[in-house]
């Protein structure tokens, strides 16, 4: 056996320390209490994962020793006690505290945590930098997934270049590290959920690792270990720890991450592994005070429990956690963290040690069975919604409807728009077209009500984050190619409405969103166009007001009649868990903002309204906000038939037709009225 590869992976008290660094990190980030990058705890936890085990591998592969069964008993009895008993602790506390919606998310997420996809499905349901994640208790089993699906395919990559050596052995692992960063870094700019989420993006962290394990002790330091560490290394450590630091502290939710900014992170855990290979460096040194690697020890218990209990408290909090709150959580969590450490992990990991693999495989598939078989009784179930009474979940149904949803920009071209109205005749001229973002999508049942009872024949052509604008792109929105085929989008939508001679286009958009941002401080929104030098709250304001006066005045030009729909009231909260929520305990139903602070917040996207308004003869506002507050001071979610809104910013269609059908009737009595003219 390599005698340095040996020295090199001796037990390392500096790396528990790191582990400590990485984890409370990612802890103190989630618990929002500093260090709004946090989440690159996560990444240091890939290289330290990368060095170890491959470590592992080598070593036992030198001495002729290494067994594939032997190294995934390792790699189950590791990972699949301490996590399965999360997932089901999460299903018991689903259970008794989550309304059928979010219990039926919960399990799906528990059933593909069971298959190592938990990854793969949270890249579909969500992004991270969500606010509404934050909601989903089992999100950060996306890491272990990736980490398992790793070690599933690396083994068999080291093994076969192993017989080749180690320069062989560092050569392809730099090739296939630097292959996956540039993917990273590309895929950023196409879908960056997906680079967050999946392996192709995150294996260049672990292979980093892997690479220092392999890659040669300096000759110095392998002759004379215990020799003072010089300058050189003092720095190399230092500069590794502030670069995790750094990024801890100055990235947050509006950096594009990972791609190129998780190099800084990554390179600085590699750095300080190196510089205190062989030798302890002044940084290595605190590392390995004890307290430092008493928390690297629980780490991994850390990492499961404290989200749960952050998740679960946040949405018993309605999703604003007061500091007490948050402490207190992750108090419990670290508490959780240490029984589990103390009564499960530790006792099946030394307990079982020399367990043989077919019992130990054995053990773990009846785990998966029985947790992925709860989850789906639970799935086929809907949620269970027995467990709440019927008023109450009638109050908690999902809201949403996507009949007329838009999937591809291509069905503007190909004649796709859903139809609205009493005909089901697409080769008829539509009388109007409603043109928006999913705040169009959330009125279509209206719009189609609305049309069949004045036999009007019209289409939606509205899709979810792409305004009715012309002119204008979103370069920081999550999907980078959203940005220019929303201008794809809205000049197909254009020539729709110029080749059927539309006479009647109503524009529906959460205006807001565009000129301030998403609702949860994320910046992604902002539009801008080929005038503007910045993307900047202040720019997206001149951008919207040339972006709507040119959409309505190309409108206007073509004889249409334009209505532009003012937004409707917000909410701070989502309002099916809560109305089910209240009346599944007996509490009083929460209330929106008032009047005032509707107001102010559409304040300035209702100014542009109505100068462009003014500017135009044939545009009309139209406000249906005023109804949602008749009678009283603040914004009603719901009643005893159903609720209004289908989450914090979308009216629901029972909302919709209880408040908005009065101001947009008036519309289509018009339409009716002209296509009447037009027949005579």
């Amino acid at each position: 056996m390599d005698a340095k590869l040996t020295k090199q992976h001796c037990y390392r008290p500096d790396i528990d320390g790191l582990r400590a660094v990485a984890v409370l990190l990612v802890m103190l980030f989630h618990a929002g209490l500093g260090f709004a990058g946090g989440f690159v705890g996560v990444d240091v936890f890939f290289v330290i994962s990368g060095f170890l085990i491959t470590g592992i591998i080598v070593r036992e592969l030198d001495a002729g020793t290494f067994q594939f069964t032997k190294f995934w008993g390792r790699r189950m009895r590791r990972i699949l006690p301490a996590a399965s008993l999360v997932v089901v602790a999460a299903l018991v506390a689903g259970y008794l505290l989550l309304i059928p919606r979010d219990f039926y998310a919960l399990a799906q997420s528990a059933f593909a945590q069971q298959g190592m996809a938990a990854n793969v499905y949270f890249c579909l349901a969500t992004d991270y930098f969500d606010g509404r994640s934050d909601e989903f208790p089992l999100l950060h089993m996306w890491s272990l997934a990736v980490e398992e699906q790793f070690y599933l395919i690396f083994p068999f990559l080291l093994v076969g270049l192993h017989r080749f050596g180690k320069k062989v052995m560092l050569a392809a692992g730099g090739l296939l590290m630097l292959l996956s960063f540039v993917y990273a870094i590309v895929e950023m700019r196409i879908s960056p959920t997906s680079g967050f989420f999946l392996l192709p993006g995150r294996a260049w962290e672990f292979l980093l690792g892997g690479l220092l394990a392999v890659v040669p002790v300096p000759t110095a330091t392998a002759a004379n270990p215990t020799a003072k560490p010089g300058l050189r290394w003092e720095l190399l450590s230092l500069v590794g720890l502030l670069s995790i630091v750094v990024c801890a502290v100055g990235y947050d939710m509006n950096t594009e991450f990972p791609g190129i900014t998780a190099l800084p992170p990554c390179l600085g855990a590699a750095a300080l592994i190196y510089a205190n290979t062989g030798r302890l460096t002044f940084i290595g040194s605190c590392l390995s005070f004890r307290p430092m690697v008493a928390v690297g020890l629980v780490s991994y218990s850390l990492y499961l429990w404290h989200w749960p209990v952050l998740a679960f408290l946040r949405i018993e909090s309605h999703g604003e956690m007061p500091l007490a709150t948050r402490v207190g959580g992750l108090a419990l969590g670290c508490l959780l963290a240490v029984l589990a450490w103390r009564l499960v992990e530790q006792p099946v990991r030394v307990g079982f040690s020399r367990a043989r693999f077919y019992p130990t495989l054995a053990t773990a598939v009846a785990s998966v069975v029985v947790i992925a078989g709860t989850a789906l009784v639970i799935l086929l179930q809907h949620g269970l919604p027995g467990r709440l009474p019927d008023a109450a979940a009638r109050l908690a149904a999902d809201q949403r409807v996507d009949k007329h949803y838009i999937g591809q920009v291509d069905a503007v071209a190909q004649g796709d728009l859903p139809l609205l109205g009493n005909s089901t005749d697409e080769s008829l001229e539509p009388h109007f077209v409603v043109w928006g973002d999913s705040h169009a999508l959330a009125l279509a049942e209206m719009f189609d009500a609305l049309a069949e009872q004045h036999h009007l024949s019209g289409r939606m052509a509205a899709r979810a984050g792409n305004p009715g604008l012309l002119g204008v792109s979103m370069p920081l929105a999550k999907r980078r190619n959203q940005s220019h085929r929303l201008g794809d989008w809205n000049h197909e939508v254009l020539d729709y409405i110029d080749r059927h001679a539309v006479k009647h286009v109503v524009l529906v958009s959460r205006w807001t969103d565009y000129i301030h941002g998403n609702i949860d401080g994320r910046n992604r929104s902002l539009i801008t166009d080929a005038a503007a030098d910045e993307v900047t709250a202040e720019s997206a304001r001149q951008v919207l007001a040339r972006s709507l006066n040119e959409t309505v005045d190309q409108l206007c030009r073509r004889g249409a009649r334009v209505y532009i729909v003012k937004q409707v009231p917000s909410l701070g909260f989502d309002p099916e868990r809560e109305a089910g929520l209240a009346k599944w305990r007996g509490d009083s139903l929460p209330l929106g903002p008032s009047l005032a602070e509707h107001e102010n917040f559409r304040r300035e996207a209702n100014r542009i309204i109505d100068q462009v308004v003014a500017a135009h003869d044939a545009a009309i506002a139209l406000d249906p906000s005023s109804s949602f507050f008749e009678g009283q001071q603040r914004v009603a979610i719901a009643d005893e038939h159903g609720v209004f809104f289908s989450d914090a910013t979308h009216v629901s269609a029972y909302g919709a037709s209880k408040f908005v059908t009065a101001e947009l009737d008036r519309v289509f009595v018009e339409m009716a009225s002209a296509e009447t003219r037009i027949l005579r």
